[in-house]
């Protein structure tokens, strides 16, 4: 038996790498196979690898602050990649609001008031962007989303422009995209044969980035038709609501240069030195452009903060005479401590610098986007509190505030430690994201369901009331029906389980959260163990049982509308 188990494990160590090869096999002709059958197609490249560094160098070149030494022969590596990009088409129904400022018209003359120091401020109804719908091609920017995670978003953004149209790209062949590689010429790379990165992200996830983008399409639109059909000199809370009627996506490569180099130190979390890694993307076009981190020496910036504040005291030793003071006392050791001082504080601030305005620009991206979300969820929950009816527009507020919010949280996606972009991290964070959202969507269309259902119930309810009266006249005291209010109806709160929990339904429909957040409320008021007695425990465990029953009664629909319409647990309606 032991030969056995020592054979069967020998067997099993020899077996596992073929079993691991043939498996890594399977995956690839699967992903291979699903490559093929989107169609892809590709820009060739038109930029040689030396040529890519030059243009990376000019590009950190445009300050004069930039490191001599970047890029050094042995710190740095380039490599061509075909990067892909899911291509959006959609044609939508797109709808706008906003506020436009007006100039004051004279009274006398109804000519407009230049002199006037303030705008008059009208609101603008909801309005149709276009007659017919809405299209969005694949040529704008925005529809060209990127379809791997191996890369910082920023990075990928930038390798759009310069693009050709899209009618130029050529189609990938079949043996291209089983081996997931294409061949090039030796000029542009020293191996013949660069690799297609997969489109790790989903279509469904692109989406959302699509549909960001023509959220800013419409926008800039928007903004331009009220400025011209109300001939406004201010627009702002310009609102937007894109409801696709039509949608389709193409998988499209475009070539560039992945550049991973090392730079200056950094301290790790145990406070030692190692080297600073960065990277950076080269478009393989023509016309392409660069992404990367700008780099400034801090030797450079001393030596500017030294002889800014040398020169300063050299004209203040010129000027010495002529203002009565002592030439030499500006070459004191404290003068000459300050200029050294404002060198080293120059290059510190130098090397502070770049970090400090990524954090700013980020930074004011939440505010912007917060500030946004924080407008339509205040809309949301004072009108959906309301006792009168929901305005035309509360369905478009209701899309409005969760495509914010859906925004809001992509946007931390991207910009969210971007510095130390972990490719895995990254896909699995989109993943939940998406599941989320996703979950969030269908929660909410069933409840707009359920709601559309019980308005239809309570409007045959009403109709049947109505028709029984005419015939048979109101009906007794304990069936007395009372005006709906989005509450409770029929003997209102007979029980008082309303009350119980400090709720008024009058004020308008009750959400489950209120009733659960009600209840907690209640229920650590008159719990039994805040109070020490036997009768006094023997009261709150009455009080409590109460807020329970109350609590499960309004909890459950099905109890909850009997028990609006005035009927006990179990009984029936007329």
């Amino acid at each position: 038996m032991l030969l056995w188990g020592i054979t069967l494990r020998r067997s099993s160590q020899a077996l596992w790498p073929r079993w691991e090869a043939a498996h890594h096999r399977l995956a690839h002709t699967a992903a291979a196979k699903e490559l093929h059958e989107l169609h892809p197609k590709y820009f060739p490249f038109e930029v040689t690898a030396d040529q890519a560094k030059q243009r990376y160098l000019k590009w950190q070149n445009e300050n004069w602050l930039t490191p001599s030494n970047l890029l050094a022969p042995d710190k740095y590596k380039l490599t061509p990649v075909m990067l892909p990009y899911w291509v959006f088409s959609l044609k939508a129904k797109v709808q706008y609001t906003g506020t436009v400022g007006l100039k004051p018209r004279s009274k006398l003359n109804n000519v407009s008031n230049d002199n006037a120091s303030s705008l008059l401020w009208n609101e603008v109804k909801w309005t149709v962007l276009d007659r017919n719908n809405t299209e969005f091609t694949p040529e704008q920017p925005e529809m060209q989303i990127n379809a791997s995670y191996q890369h910082r978003r920023d990075f990928t953004e930038a390798m759009k422009q310069g693009l050709p149209p899209l009618s130029q790209a050529q189609p990938l062949t079949r043996t291209e995209t089983e081996k997931q590689e294409i061949s090039i010429s030796k000029k542009f790379s020293k191996s013949s044969l660069v690799k297609l990165e997969l489109p790790e992200m989903r279509k469904a996830i692109a989406w959302e980035f699509a549909l960001r983008g023509s959220h800013e399409i419409a926008t800039k639109r928007a903004y331009e038709r009220l400025k011209e059909d109300h001939q406004a000199e201010k627009v702002k809370n310009i609102s937007v609501v894109v409801s696709p009627m039509y949608r389709h996506a193409t998988l499209i490569y475009l070539p560039a240069y992945s550049l991973s180099y090392v730079h200056g130190e950094t301290h790790n979390v145990h406070g030692e030195r190692q080297p600073q890694h960065f990277s950076g993307l080269i478009s393989g076009l023509e016309n392409g452009s660069v992404a990367g981190e700008r780099h400034v020496s801090v030797q450079k910036a001393a030596s500017l903060g030294g002889s800014l504040t040398l020169g300063l005291m050299g004209i203040l030793s010129v000027l010495s005479p002529l203002i009565g003071a002592d030439p030499f006392m500006w070459t004191s050791f404290d003068f000459v401590f300050s200029a050294m001082s404002a060198g080293a504080a120059s290059g510190l601030i130098a090397q502070m610098a770049p970090n400090l305005l990524l954090r700013n620009k980020e930074r004011n991206k939440f505010d912007a986007e917060i500030a946004a979300g924080e407008v339509g969820e205040t809309y949301f929950t004072a009108t959906s509190r309301s006792s009168s009816p929901p305005p035309p527009d509360f369905e478009m507020i209701r899309d409005l505030e969760e495509t914010q919010r859906t925004n809001l949280e992509w946007l931390r996606w991207e910009e969210s430690e971007k510095r130390v972009w972990n490719a895995e991290k990254r896909q699995r964070w989109a993943q939940q994201l998406w599941e989320a959202q996703h979950f969030r969507r269908r929660e909410r269309r069933r409840v707009l369901e359920q709601a559309a259902r019980e308005q239809a119930r309570r409007q045959s309810e009403e109709f049947r009331e109505r028709k029984r009266r005419s015939r048979w006249g109101p009906r007794s005291t304990q069936y007395t029906h009372h005006e709906f209010l989005g509450g409770a109806k029929g003997r209102a709160d007979f029980k008082g389980y309303y009350k119980a929990l400090a709720l008024d339904p009058s004020l308008g429909y009750v959400s489950n959260e209120e009733i659960k957040r009600a209840f907690r409320k209640a229920a650590m008021q008159v719990h039994p163990d805040k109070v020490s007695g036997v009768a006094e425990k023997r009261k709150a465990r009455d009080q409590f049982q109460r807020i329970r029953t109350a609590y499960e009664t309004l909890r459950d629909p099905e109890r909850r509308k009997n028990y609006d319409l005035g009927l006990s647990h179990g009984e029936s309606p007329l």
